[in-house]
């Protein structure tokens, strides 16, 4: 299986988040790891209400 890395992760509301999220919670069976590169400090507390 291969990771989805994703380089640039942009988005202008909360919504759009939100999307952007389910989308690739939706890629989880087709790839091992979703790896995303980003400056936000808290951006593992998102993941923790999502995943966990």
């Amino acid at each position: 299986m291969n990771d989805l890395v994703v380089k640039k992760f942009i988005y202008e509301s909360r919504e759009a988040l939100m999307e952007l999220m389910t989308f690739l919670h939706t890629q989880l069976d087709q790839v091992n790891d979703v790896i995303l590169n980003t400056q936000e400090e808290y951006f593992h507390y998102l993941l923790k209400g999502i995943l966990f």
